[in-house]
Parts: structure tokens; C-alpha cells; sequence
């Protein structure tokens, strides 16, 4: 019997295929197909977020499809992560390692999956998802980019090997457990003053620093020291003779160190940087006069607007309180053609959040595609204005929507 009840999963899907949720017995089916599809990478951090537990994460919340044999040809999980959003912790639901077999790929297996893991984040309650992954795929599914994931630019070994100036005394190496303690605290000071952001903890650098290695699964994370005190710590990924250097926390020469190392490894030819070009690191980095290459971005899709904008609230009245409209009492309703909603405001205030039965009329009108990058803080709303011309508001609407949505930096990564 064909079901979509998250308990008791089971879908017929064409060519002999099934579509259910994955048991214990699965496991080394699973890890054999992200290995042979992700990488050894992916490999070893399933198998860690299984170990720890992961909170909230279990091999029950991977979807699979298998054929005839049970052999497993696509798999996909939901994973629950943490974002601070200000003062606010948003618990936002993450799809995670899609993997399908080549043999089975352009079939909507995907596609089926996500159908299954948006009905579970529905019913979890969370107001966002997000993903990281292939270029325009997610759209597919209703997803939008909404977050920056920065980019610097790449730096040729035949033009600045050489030309980065280190200071004397400075150690490179590869992250230990040891470590650990001193990237947190590192970690926590990169992260002052970002809007949107996770942290990794402590013990999670620990792992970090047993599992990752270039050579062996693609990653691996570089500290720089000087009189034994860790500076800073950047990550390094990829396959020679490209490298990406990323993750950059500490001081510019800290990054100075780990780039100029990185350099120098036989058989380099380009290595890209990925930082915040509004960091002092990233400033220092753009005068290196890489070739400059623009920002990926994390995707999102907001699954339930009244729960985002409930769960935001203190988000949004911060951002009254400090401006012109810090007394606003009145009812805002905003259109997004479909649907609408109306946040009841009292003295600065939001009293109420509901729905409204028609966005019809309404003087302020926003496509609901636009609605995870307004969240967000992806971009000014006078920049969005620019690309979407069914944006709209009437009156003294802009200003006050410019308020409740401003652009907001972020330090978003993987929860790994």
C-alpha cells in the first residue's frame, strides 16, 4: 500500500522502484552509495552524525529508493539545524546528502523525495528550509537563494607565489584535537556583530581534526601560529591542481600565513577564496587583486510564512523600535498574491500575526518568490526593486518595509 505518512512510508515509483524511509539494516547501503556518488567526505560525516547522535537525527530520517535487488539507487535526509538570527535561535529544517546512483539519474527521484521531506518539515514546524547544492536544481522545488555564500576571487600560483607578505615566526599546520578550544573562541569572535550565523562546537573541531585530509576525503583544516598560540585557522578542499581555501577565522596574518603556504604546494595552480569581502580578512584579500569571481548563496524556502513571521517577531519589532516608526500603531497587511498577511502593530509593538483571506488590493504587494530573500536580508529592498518589478508599495509603505527588511550580513556553513 502506497503511503506519504512519515511513520509507515512506502511508494511505488516506475521501473520497479520504491520510495520508503530507511532502517538500521540500510546503513552500510546508504554509506556505500554517498561514498561512491558524494565522496569519502560525505562518507565519514554521516557516519559521525549517526555516532554522536546528531540531536533530532537518526538513519529514520533518510528517504530512499531502491530497486528489485534493495539495492539503494537515491537517497536523500532531514536534518534539524540551528541559526541565530539576532537574538533569535531559528530551528530550520536542512535536505542533506542527495546522492543518485548515475544509472538512475533524470527519473524525478528527487523530485519525489523533496515532495515526502517538505510534508515532514511541515510537520516538525519548521518556517524554513535550507540547502546548499548544485546550481538552480533546488529551484526546481520552490527554493530561492537568500543567503550569501562569499566569494573573493581565485589567486594563480604563477602571480602570487612570492608576493604575500608573512610575518616572521608564523607556523602552519594541520588542525589537532588540541586546537579545538582556541577556534571556538575564534569562531565566536568572527561571528560578532553577524546577523545570521552557526557555530560549530567545540567537539565537532575535535572531529574535524581526527577525520579531515586532503588527500584521503578532499578537506582539511589549516591552523597558523606564532609562539604556540593559534592565530587563526582556515579550511582547505578540493583536488590539485585547484584548491579552495575557506572558513577563514583570526587575523589577517593568520591568512596571510595559510595562504601563502597554500602556495606553495607542488602541483597548485589556482587557489579560490571564500570570505566576506567586508571582513577585515576579506578587505585585506581583495588587495591581493584576485580574479574576481561573484558569491554562490545557501538556498531557502520559507514552508510556512505565518510560523516565519511569528518566529521572527522580535526581529521585526527591534527594527521598528530603533527607527522613525518606533510608535506604529496600525494593521500592515502584505500581499503576496496568493495569500496575505497581517502583523497587528500596538505602540512599536506586534500584537497579532495572521492570515488574510485575499491579497487582492492590498497596498503593498510582494511576489512570493521574494519572500526568502526579504526574510533573509539577502539584498536592499531598493536592489530587489530593481529585479523585481511586482514588487510594490504604496505611500510610506517603502520605508516602513525597508525597515522591517533591511540587508543583513551572514556567516552561514555546513553544521559540519
Amino acid at each position: 500500500m502506497d503511503t506519504l505518512q512519515e511513520s509507515e512510508l512506502s511508494l511505488s515509483l516506475p521501473g520497479d522502484l520504491v520510495l520508503r524511509r530507511a532502517n538500521p539494516a540500510d546503513l552500510e547501503n546508504l554509506l556505500d552509495l554517498q561514498r561512491n556518488v558524494l565522496g569519502k567526505d560525505s562518507y565519514e560525516e554521516i557516519k559521525y552524525l549517526l555516532a554522536l547522535p546528531y540531536p533530532n537525527f537518526s538513519i529514520s530520517d533518510f528517504l530512499v529508493v531502491n530497486d528489485l535487488q534493495n539495492t539503494i539507487v537515491s537517497a536523500l535526509c532531514l536534518m534539524e539545524t540551528q541559526r541565530h538570527f539576532g537574538d533569535t535561535v531559528l530551528k530550520v529544517g536542512m535536505p542533506e546528502f542527495v546522492s543518485t546512483h548515475p544509472d538512475y539519474r533524470n527519473r524525478g527521484l528527487i523530485r519525489a523525495m523533496f515532495s515526502v521531506i517538505e510534508s515532514w518539515m511541515q510537520a516538525r514546524g519548521y518556517a524554513f528550509g535550507i540547502i546548499g547544492g548544485i546550481g538552480y536544481f533546488y529551484r526546481l522545488f520552490g527554493y530561492e537563494y537568500a543567503v550569501d555564500m562569499h566569494c573573493i576571487g581565485n589567486l594563480k600560483v604563477e602571480t602570487h607565489l612570492g608576493k604575500i607578505p608573512v610575518q616572521d615566526g608564523i607556523e602552519v599546520r594541520s588542525l589537532v584535537e588540541a586546537d579545538a578550544p582556541a577556534i571556538f573562541r575564534l569562531q565566536q569572535a568572527r561571528n560578532r556583530g553577524i546577523d545570521i550565523y552557526n557555530e560549530l562546537s567545540e567537539e565537532t573541531w575535535r572531529w574535524r581534526a581526527r577525520t579531515y585530509n586532503l588527500i584521503s576525503n578532499g578537506i582539511e583544516d589549516w591552523v597558523a601560529l606564532k609562539n604556540g598560540q593559534v592565530l587563526g585557522i582556515a579550511s582547505l578542499s578540493g583536488k590539485l591542481p585547484k584548491l579552495r581555501m575557506w572558513n577563514f577565522y583570526g587575523t589577517e596574518e593568520a591568512a596571510a600565513a595559510l595562504i601563502a603556504r597554500a602556495l606553495e604546494m607542488p602541483g597548485l595552480d589556482a587557489l579560490k577564496l571564500d570570505q566576506d569581502p567586508e571582513t577585515t580578512q576579506g578587505r585585506w584579500m581583495l588587495e591581493l587583486s584576485p580574479l574576481l569571481q561573484n558569491n554562490y548563496g545557501w538556498y531557502i524556502k520559507v514552508i510556512d510564512p505565518l510560523r516565519g513571521f511569528t518566529e521572527l517577531k522580535g526581529e521585526f519589532e527591534k527594527r521598528i523600535s530603533a527607527s522613525s516608526f518606533a510608535e506604529l500603531t496600525r494593521d500592515l497587511e502584505l500581499g503576496f498574491y496568493r495569500f496575505g498577511i497581517c502583523l497587528k502593530f500596538e505602540s512599536g509593538k506586534i500584537i497579532q500575526i495572521n492570515t488574510l483571506p485575499s491579497a487582492g488590493e492590498l497596498k503593498i504587494s510582494i511576489p512570493p518568490d521574494l519572500l526568502p530573500k526579504l526574510f533573509f536580508g539577502y539584498r536592499d529592498l531598493n536592489q530587489l526593486a530593481g529585479i523585481y518589478p511586482d514588487l510594490y508599495a504604496q505611500g510610506d509603505n517603502w520605508e516602513l518595509l525597508r525597515t522591517l527588511f533591511p540587508r543583513l550580513r551572514s556567516n552561514m556553513r555546513f553544521i559540519l
